[in-house]
């Protein structure tokens, strides 16, 4: 697994098209640090048969997929990725797993490797998990006897490049409302606030949120003289799914905003970890204060010390288990930010929890959502509208704000480095910007 290069020549090419795979979990990770669990991370790539049984050689890689992000102190970590590649595998081709432990002061450290020949991912249906034991590579260290560190892996799809065509999805972004930090930033005085993490709506952020349902149902009962404005009402009004970040604020904008609405009504909300805000060095509110199935009743306790009751639905927290948020010290960059924002495309395109035929609602964030704008709007959409495109890439959503955006997946979409790009942007129900301007609004 290391050493010297193979001198073997380079990897073999294959037969371009796409495959996608979910690296969804690891289990019984042994502990790599002294005072705490591992941080791990999992990086894939996929590799020709037999190049890892060569001691002294390095793998032939026929390409890499990219890395997870860092599960914070799980011995089970949930990384719920999915990862695309142009490569159309052969049976004996393999899928390489590295699971390593992040490092904030030191190198990180490698836990072992899983091989996948591709052979036994298709001896599973498409889409069930088929899980493989770890090859460690410090054997002494252990979780408890007995225990075998293993992950989970998906195999979604392997598509044809002559198969592969454009696809586009239509997403609703609503960033929440006022929140108690929002309001003690405005007025410069977070005092008070240092010692609480994810902060919820003020009274006013509940407005916002439940101002943002009064013009939606007041849309829902007209017709709106402009066809293509309608049409993206009638896809709001339609959507199957809201999603949301696990963030308090958000949660509480969700269900406010949403209520009432069959996406909720039916199926509930879904929480998304990569939703969450970008964050920032000492950031208290970006910081989670909740996990797992204990959001929803805190999330519940908050509407009802604001007399907000009658809204709550249920609330599946997907993968906002553990520590899902970023430690308090920690500053999230371009690159992390980026890998967050892959996160959630992936997530939204190739997760079977999506409906593929209906527009999906994402509860979210200012700073995220302007980063989504800045990095996808594609080139199309920047020579047709400069000025819009650019204000969108610069300025935030005003709490309550309603953005209407249509991403395209090119056929060329595939791999490490290509994204998704908006082909189209639009605000709705007379939303504003955060700077009051109003683009083109839908409504």
């Amino acid at each position: 697994m290391g050493g010297k290069h193979s001198k073997s020549g380079a990897a073999p090419s294959r037969a371009h098209g796409k495959t996608v795979i979910e690296i969804v979990s690891g289990a019984n990770m042994p502990k790599m640090d002294v005072v705490s669990g591992s941080d791990c991370y999992a990086r894939v790539s996929i590799i020709v048969e037999g190049t890892v049984a060569k001691k002294g050689c390095i793998p032939k890689v026929i390409e890499h997929g990219g890395k997870t992000l860092a599960r914070y102190n799980q011995t089970d970590p949930l990384w719920r990725s999915y990862k695309t590649f142009r490569t159309v595998p052969q049976n004996s081709d393999i899928l390489r797993i590295e699971v390593i432990d992040a490092d904030h002061v030191s190198r990180d450290d490698k836990i072992g490797e899983a091989w996948i020949p591709f052979s036994e991912l298709k001896s599973v249906p498409l889409g069930d998990v088929y899980e493989k034991e770890l090859n460690l590579i410090h054997t002494k260290k252990t979780v408890g006897s007995g225990l075998t560190p293993s992950v989970k892996v998906r195999l979604i799809s392997i598509t044809d490049a002559k198969d592969l065509v454009s696809e586009q999805r239509t997403f609703f972004l609503i960033r929440h409302g006022e929140s108690k930090w929002n309001k003690a930033q405005s007025k410069r005085d977070v005092k008070g606030l240092v010692q609480q993490h994810d902060h919820e709506l003020t009274s006013d952020g509940i407005k916002d949120a439940k101002d943002l349902n009064a013009l939606w149902k007041a849309a829902a009962e007209t017709t709106n003289e402009d066809a293509v404005v309608q049409e993206r009402v009638n896809k709001f009004l339609n959507a199957k799914l809201s999603i949301s970040s696990p963030l308090t604020r958000a949660v509480q904008t969700a269900l406010l905003a949403m209520h009432g609405h069959p996406s909720t009504a039916e199926h509930g909300l879904l929480l998304l970890r990569n939703l969450r805000e970008v964050k920032n060095a000492g950031s208290f509110d970006s910081v989670g204060s909740k996990s797992g199935d204990d959001i929803a009743p805190h999330v519940k306790t908050k509407l009802e010390e604001a007399s907000e009751d009658g809204v709550m639905v249920d609330i599946h927290p997907n993968d906002a288990v553990g520590v899902w948020w970023n430690y308090l010290l920690d500053k999230e960059n371009d690159k992390d930010t980026a890998i967050r924002l892959d996160g959630v495309l992936n997530f939204l395109k190739y997760d079977s929890a999506v409906p593929d035929d209906a527009a999906t609602v994402l509860a979210g964030h200012s700073h995220f959502f302007r980063a989504m704008m800045k990095r996808h709007i594609g080139k199309e959409f920047r020579k047709r509208d400069p000025a819009w495109a650019n204000t969108l890439s610069k300025e935030k959503l005003r709490n309550g704000a309603c953005l209407c955006v249509t991403f395209e997946w090119s056929p060329e979409c595939v791999g490490m480095g290509a994204i998704p790009v908006v082909v189209d942007a639009k605000l709705m129900f007379g939303t504003t910007l955060a700077n009051g301007d109003t683009g083109s609004s839908a409504l």
